[in-house]
């Protein structure tokens, strides 16, 4: 019998902005493997799979070390970025991020180089009359201006501001003479102002959270026509946070009236609620809301995050670890046996952001009083008590938002830099 070899097919791709990769995508039968781009190939089969084991070892070792300087707080910060206008909003796709600026401007930067790659100037207003009290649920007692929500990724920026909607931007290739530029590509007419955006994989859908207590679902998105709205959910209750996973396929909102709402990804059935902060006689959680969510993976377990207006944060465990399919299962997604726990210490001021690190367990939270904390969930997985490793504090004020791609952590706030954290 003919020994069969491997089959390597090499894929060569790129981005607009990043540097090219090269992927090697090693196939044999039913098994897929993935090398790296400075894998030397040799003679052999043997000698083959040698390399990629060494290489696996190193890159399993340069995790290890990302891993530990998180835990030990062993970072160094920098500002990469000032504008001429406060940065109210951040949403990051490193090396770049896409800000919305206090005067309705929305901005890609590239944080390596600390450069505008391109703008939209005045996409947003950046005030608007007779919205003051849907503006104290988003911001309190302090409001900035500018855009309320924005996320960035594959190339894509979806902003939306206090004048009700969203707006979808793409990046231009650069031309030899031409700069790159933040092209206006649809507008997604929701009826309400939209807290909170979500751009998901794998049908390229965005996400909308609008005070109007919607949740809505956009395809088919087309250069110079709106969005389609594919699904619309009444969550019942002014949605002021959302967060989408791919993996899990569930999507985590987060109300004014405290709850949590889980929903299916595909089918938009509402499949499990929580009500971390709901007053019930005796929490004394009278008047908060949820500000933030998060869906944080920790080992082969699962668990949601809820930030609340006055600082507090909750977490509360999924059945089997979230992969269980949550369409027609009447049993929820929540670990029935394990109930809702708070985090200590709480923050000083609204729980604004909460984001996992990438490193299995971590997440950090960030809160209006311009706080940041990172949190270790390992222990909380076998039942133990979750740690909060340590906090940031005096580098922003007001602070609204928090992103990390695992080996560096960016936050926005009122002033006009961007600050990064690097563990890497």
């Amino acid at each position: 019998q003919k020994s069969q070899r491997p089959m390597l097919i090499f894929w060569l791709f790129s981005t607009t902005f990043a540097p090219p990769r090269t992927q090697l995508l090693f196939l044999h039968a039913d098994a897929a493997f993935r090398c790296m781009p400075r894998v030397q190939l040799v003679g052999d089969d043997n000698s083959l799979f040698e390399s990629l084991r060494a290489r696996q070892a190193q890159l399993d070792a340069q995790q290890r070390a990302i891993d530990a300087r998180w835990r030990n707080s062993a970072c160094s910060s920098s500002v990469r970025v000032e504008l001429d206008d406060w940065v109210r909003r951040l949403a990051l796709d490193w090396p770049l991020a896409a800000l919305g600026t206090a005067q309705g401007s929305v901005r890609v930067v590239d944080l390596q180089t600390g450069q505008t790659l391109a703008q939209a100037l005045g996409a947003h207003p950046s005030r608007t009359n007779g919205i003051a009290r849907d503006m104290r649920l988003l911001f309190g007692e302090f409001d900035g201006g500018g855009p309320t929500a924005i996320a960035f990724r594959f190339g894509r920026v979806v902003s939306a501001g206090r004048d009700g909607g969203a707006r979808e931007w793409r990046l231009t290739d650069a031309m030899a003479d031409k700069p790159v530029q933040l092209q206006h590509v649809a507008d997604l007419p929701c009826e309400s102002i939209v807290s909170s955006i979500a751009i998901c994989e794998p049908d390229n859908a965005v996400w909308t959270a609008g005070l109007d207590g919607r949740l809505c679902k956009w395809t088919a998105v087309v250069q110079g026509a709106d969005a389609h709205c594919a699904l619309t959910i009444d969550v019942g209750s002014p949605v002021l946070c959302l967060t989408a996973s791919d993996t899990h396929g569930l999507v985590v909102c987060g109300t004014a009236d405290g709850s949590v709402h889980i929903f299916s990804m595909t089918t938009g059935n509402r499949v499990d609620v929580w009500r971390p902060l709901s007053f019930d006689g005796s929490s004394g959680y009278r008047g908060e809301r949820t500000r933030s969510v998060a869906l944080l993976d920790v080992g082969s377990a699962a668990c949601v995050l809820a930030g609340g207006s006055e600082g507090q944060l909750h977490f509360r465990w999924l059945a089997d670890g979230g992969l269980r399919h949550p369409d027609g299962d009447s049993a929820g997604v929540f670990d029935a046996t394990r109930p809702s726990q708070a985090l200590l210490p709480a923050h000083r001021g609204a729980v604004v952001a909460l984001q996992g690190v990438g490193v299995s367990g971590l997440f950090v939270s960030g809160a209006h009083d311009g706080t940041m904390r990172v949190w270790d969930m390992r222990s909380a997985a076998s039942g133990g008590t979750p740690k909060a490793l340590y906090g940031m504090g005096g580098y922003k004020v007001w602070l609204g938002s928090v992103a990390t791609d695992g080996k560096r952590l960016v936050s926005d706030g009122s002033d006009n830099c961007v600050i990064v954290h690097a563990f890497d």
